[in-house]
């Protein structure tokens, strides 16, 4: 049965008794643009809307009331092929096709998701089409995701991990797999899916897909429209135009301001051609261009679409992101155990490591060397004869420890040792000579054996230090172990066997 009005019908639609059916349907379309529920914001304005929605149900039996037999309702009529026809709007054509809907694809009728696909498709001239997104920036985003793998990959070689450093390369790889999870499910929804995301003007609707979701609203529903002209080094880029659209605010990339002009050309031609067919009652005009005909709005469930693939991408892309935290964390093992070097020229020095030597080889060694007690700064050690009497001072650098080393050139022959810790210097007496400088440096100290663990940078200075005395005069040399501006000690990178 039909819904009776609270009050008179003709009081409800402002007409007069025995007012025409043109009438009736003028005073009701004109009176649903002005109280219908998509003018106001359901969050923001719970009263008017509520109250929208109590005045249009009234007005919707007012509507039924006066043109529809008491006893039933008239069944929906199929829409007119085409502009050509002259005939009437179906009587039951009410406010629900007339305002704003959401929903998957799949939910609308055959006839209107095949019209929408011809829209992508550039197969209808009526209307302005602007791309809202592309499928490149996920491939990209999976492709700099793979380069950070490798780059991790590699860099588990290069030094020991810490366990602070193991818990935070951890965290990098898993949240960059969710990530690569979240794009690579983007891409395989954008392949799996008919409707790519695009923004749409046409002569009835604003359209917006996004993979197989639809959202549409009337033209009427235009509320303002903004222009930015964006600018680089100075020139002009891109446009961007604004639509705020029932409280809602879209931003439309444009390549040129000639095609900004165009764009709010044909708004203005679509919004005076809509008022125009109002006006005069030319339904052929609205159903020849109206894409959701027939779509009833309240029976949208308005929910983004969705691909089954997504959960296995996050799932396999997780997987993969701990199969790597995994292969990293057993690379860095295998990369620190074939870095343990044992220089078997210190084991009578102090602190040597003869039972490390003893126990077995370094590669099958890497978790029993535990850090050793930090030899002071000046501690030396000679290894030949004669008088230390030249003057050697170091500066060292923060975050640094070093074992200098003074070798003979000809013999290779090591002449003396000195150990510097960071951010010290040290002043010592050398014996008279050219030497060739050594020196290992690093962080934590394992004894005279393993020196500064596998992470021992080892590096020897590109020219010899001489040690001289002339008459009552000896000249010694001072050295700074970091960069400065325009220095003279050119050093370079050597083998643990060359130390």
């Amino acid at each position: 049965m039909t819904p009776q009005p609270s009050r008179d019908p003709h009081v409800v639609l402002g007409v007069q008794p025995g007012a025409t059916q043109k009438q009736v349907r003028d005073a009701y379309l004109a009176r649903v643009r002005v109280i219908h529920p998509d003018r106001f914001d359901r969050a923001s304005q719970p009263h008017e809307w509520n109250s929208a929605n109590e005045m249009l149900k009234e007005l919707n039996a007012a509507y039924d009331a006066l043109t529809q037999p008491a006893s039933s309702a008239i069944p929906a009529q199929p829409p007119p092929q085409g502009p050509q026809s002259t005939q009437a709007e179906p009587s039951d054509w009410g406010s629900d096709e007339l305002g704003s809907g959401a929903g998957a694809l799949h939910e609308f009728p055959k006839a209107t998701q095949d019209r929408l696909v011809s829209r992508q498709a550039h197969r209808d001239s009526s209307q302005v089409q602007v791309p809202q997104a592309t499928v490149w920036w996920p491939i990209g985003f999976v492709v700099v995701t793979a380069v950070l793998y490798f780059v991790l990959f590699i860099a588990a070689g290069s030094r020991t991990w810490n366990g602070d450093t193991r818990f935070l390369i951890a965290a990098i790889v898993v949240a960059a797999g969710v990530f690569l999870g979240w794009n690579v499910a983007r891409i395989l929804a954008w392949r799996q899916a008919r409707l790519k995301p695009h923004f749409y003007i046409t002569p009835l609707y604003f359209i917006k897909t996004d993979l197989d979701h639809v959202a549409f609203w009337p033209l009427w529903l235009l509320e303002d429209i903004s222009i930015t002209h964006n600018h680089r080094n100075g020139f002009y880029s891109e446009s961007t135009v604004f639509l705020t659209i029932n409280k809602q605010r879209h931003a439309l990339p444009v390549d040129s301001k000639a095609a900004v002009e165009k764009l709010l050309q044909t708004l203005e031609t679509f919004d005076r051609k809509l008022r125009a067919a109002f006006k005069n009652n030319d339904w052929a005009y609205i159903k020849a261009y109206d894409d959701f005909f027939g779509v009833r709005r309240s029976q949208l469930k308005q929910a983004v679409a969705t691909t089954s693939r997504r959960p296995i991408a996050y799932a396999a892309s997780v997987s993969l992101s701990l199969a790597l935290v995994y292969g990293m964390m057993q690379h860095n093992d295998a990369s620190a155990a074939s870095r343990w070097y044992p220089h078997k020229e210190f084991v009578s020095m102090p602190g040597g490591g003869l039972d490390w030597l003893a126990s077995g080889s370094a590669s099958n060694q890497q978790h029993t060397h535990p850090p050793q007690p930090m030899p002071a700064t000046g501690t030396v050690v000679q290894h030949g004869g004669g008088a230390s009497v030249a003057p050697m001072k170091v500066f060292a650098a923060e975050g640094s420890n070093y074992l200098l080393k003074l070798v003979d050139p000809l013999s290779g022959d090591p002449v003396l040792t000195a150990f510097i810790r960071a951010a010290s210097t040290v002043e010592i007496d050398v014996p008279l000579g050219r030497f060739e400088l050594r020196y290992a440096s690093g962080d934590s100290w394992y004894g005279y054996t393993y020196l500064f663990g596998p992470d021992t940078v080892y590096s020897k200075a590109s020219t010899l230090l001489e040690f001289r005395a002339s008459g009552d005069y000896v000249e010694g040399v001072s050295i700074t172990l970091y960069r400065v501006p325009h220095g003279n000690l050119k050093t370079t990178r050597i083998r643990p066997a060359q130390f």
